[in-house]
């Protein structure tokens, strides 16, 4: 059975409507399809797909989580939103996804919540 799954950690603050939300994890879907060669993702793709959402606080909580999935050498890509129909037409990283891997997820991840409206 295949257990990889793909983590999309989303930040809280920023009160992202719910088609926002929804849009901005697209934006990571997207990035999954475009980088599936270099971070050989064939296999997540042909079987499970499985798409988890999780909260940050805020910037701050995401960057941490960032730093310790570098060091621990996690693949993740950031989502910034051009900030067209909400963020005042601010350019605004809204969360990151985090490659579907094997790998046991680090402390951080799994201390995160569910993304529940």
């Amino acid at each position: 059975m295949n257990n990889t799954k793909a983590y999309f950690l989303m930040r809280e603050d920023l009160n992202m409507s719910t088609a926002k939300l929804g849009i901005n994890i697209g934006h990571g879907v997207d990035m999954i399809w475009q980088y599936c060669n270099k971070y050989d993702l064939n296999n997540w793709m042909d079987n499970s797909r499985k798409k988890i959402v999780l909260k940050v606080s805020n910037e701050g909580q995401l960057n941490n989580v960032k730093r310790e999935l570098e060091s621990l050498g996690f693949s993740y890509e950031e989502i910034w939103d051009n900030g067209l129909t909400e963020f005042e037409g601010n350019r605004t990283l809204t969360g990151i996804v985090m490659f579907p891997t094997n790998k046991s997820m680090p402390p951080k991840i799994k201390r995160l919540r569910l993304w529940r409206d």
